[in-house]
């Protein structure tokens, strides 16, 4: 009663028309309706269908230009429908424009809704702020405005399939704000148009968000790049410090007042702002200024997720970096510590792996890192040591087996080595690594009947293994088996002629093949 009386009075400078949809109310508004005149279309429901059906279904009755969808617990003030259509009149490129809308006591409930960079789900921004505060009182362009206030180019709606109706009272409005910011439709915040909203006054309203944050992951979840939450804050000189309350993700709009600060997280609005572009290019060179972010973990962890995406490994291994300098996480520690390992940063390997021995003397997969640390560092016994102590301690075994077998190689241990990389062979038979550092371990110790036997099983099972099987052909000639060595050889010329050293082979098979024939002919 309230929302049409309101728009009966201020509502006199646009030519509209008013379709209420009674999704079946038990009140008296069925009543109420009843005594409404002018140019009013009724529907009324026999069922609740949810807000996404009942706003199609009035859409599709509608005859304007625009689309304006309102809800019933608003109060329009003055001039709200004008602003409204004077921002998408003025700029064709305009697709979606929403409404200041305050609750009864002035404080702000919608000037914007942005993303979390942490779980990328739509939050309103500056909500309860002062009505008057200079931060929600700038027409902006967001991803998101709410539906309790939105107008649409009814082309636009139409173009977008609507609202969609899978989703349950929520997200509705977020999903149909995306879709127009697909087709590169701007989605802008007006605040010149002013609604009082009673907000969520409908029972059962939250019922089915656990569902609808799921449909909306399902459909929008690929978009890491899309949390713009601190570019926000920062255009108006503020920034977000977020922290957990109850157990839940929570935040502080704090105001910069130190111009280094400032100019610190003036990298992470400019990586948002490039990232919602897409423009790649800009995001790495604000990745390249890590020292420069501020020492905040969630920023930090946002630059190493986004380095991530953009499969920068060194970027990332610099924001881990500074994240753990705040944060003690131990995965993300053995993740920068394997980073460290193949970027050959070794002293900062060391360090990290100190720390995570120091908390956990016994952590198998610190344990096992250090065994390849030692590798890399040409310490065999060491890191021999290591891989032993990582697979008592339940690190995986294979790579422990194959760390020892390397290591003893590298120490010239060739039976131990040889051992190692059998005890893997037993069980995981088709390991081409394995057979690889079998063939170097029996190679050193001419062990070229039983390393005949081992590489005839596996090219048996693995005949696609060109690079085994030119071994295997190898191995036959120097045990001797040349009849052998001449079928497998053959048989990969049928395969891959052109193999680098098949021809090499082929020779020393030929040569060798005339000297036991000339043996023969001595003798």
């Amino acid at each position: 009663r309230q929302c049409v009386e309101a728009l009966a009075a201020t509502t006199g400078d646009v030519s509209w028309e008013l379709i209420v949809v009674d999704n079946h109310s038990t009140d008296d508004t069925a009543s109420f309706l009843s005594t409404l005149g002018g140019d009013v279309q009724l529907i009324h429901n026999q069922e609740n269908l949810g807000f996404a059906k009942a706003c199609n279904q009035a859409a599709r009755s509608s005859r304007g230009k625009y689309l304006v969808f309102l809800n019933n617990d608003t109060i329009p003030q003055p001039g709200w429908l004008k602003a409204l259509v004077e921002e998408a009149e003025d700029d064709g490129s305009v697709g979606v424009v929403g409404s200041k809308l305050l609750y009864p006591d002035g404080t702000i409930q919608h000037a914007g809704v942005v993303r979390s960079c942490q779980d990328f789900l739509p939050y309103h921004i500056y909500k309860s702020f002062a009505g008057d505060h200079p931060a929600v009182n700038q027409r902006r362009e967001f991803q998101i405005v709410t539906a309790a206030c939105l107008l649409i180019r009814r082309s636009l709606f139409e173009e977008v399939g609507g609202f969609d109706e899978g989703y349950l009272n929520g997200f509705e409005d977020v999903d149909l704000c995306l879709k127009v910011k697909e087709r590169k439709h701007r989605v802008v915040y007006q605040p010149r148009s002013v609604v009082v909203h009673l907000e969520s006054q409908t029972p059962g309203r939250k019922t089915h968000d656990a569902t609808n944050a799921a449909r909306f992951f399902d459909r929008w979840g690929a978009q890491w790049w899309a949390g713009d939450e601190d570019l926000h804050f920062h255009l108006d000189g503020y920034k977000l410090k977020r922290t957990h309350r109850n157990g839940q993700l929570d935040g502080d709009i704090q105001f910069i007042g130190d111009i280094k600060d400032r100019a610190s997280w003036a990298h992470v609005a400019a990586a948002q702002t490039a990232a919602l572009k897409q423009d790649w290019p800009a995001v790495r060179r604000e990745l390249t200024l890590s020292n420069d972010w501020p020492s905040d973990p969630y920023v930090l962890s946002w630059g190493a997720m986004v380095a991530q995406r953009l499969q920068e490994p060194v970027y990332r291994a610099q924001f881990l970096a500074r994240y753990l300098e705040l944060v003690d996480a131990p995965a993300e520690r053995l993740e920068l510590i394997r980073m460290l390992l193949e970027q050959k940063q070794l002293p900062s390997a060391e360090e990290h792996l100190i720390i995570l021995l120091n908390a956990s003397p016994d952590h198998a997969e610190g344990l096992l890192l250090t065994g390849i640390l030692g590798m890399q560092r040409e310490q065999y016994t060491q890191a021999e040591q290591a891989f032993d102590s990582a697979m008592r301690e339940g690190a995986d075994r294979k790579k422990c087996l194959m760390g020892m077998g390397m290591a003893a190689m590298g120490r010239a241990y060739t039976q131990g080595a040889w051992e190692r990389f059998l005890q893997v062979l037993a069980e995981y038979p088709d390991d081409a690594e394995a057979i690889h550092w079998l063939l170097r371990a029996g190679t050193a110790q001419n062990r070229w009947q039983e390393l005949g036997d081992h590489l005839h099983s596996y090219v048996a099972r693995n005949p696609g293994d060109v690079a085994a099987r030119f071994a295997f052909a190898s191995v036959l000639l120097r045990g001797e088996r040349i009849e052998e060595a001449r079928c497998e050889h053959d048989a990969l010329r049928q395969v891959v002629p052109s193999y680098d050293g098949l021809d090499q082979l082929g020779q020393a098979i030929v040569g060798r093949e005339a000297a036991l024939a000339f043996e023969a002919t001595s003798s």
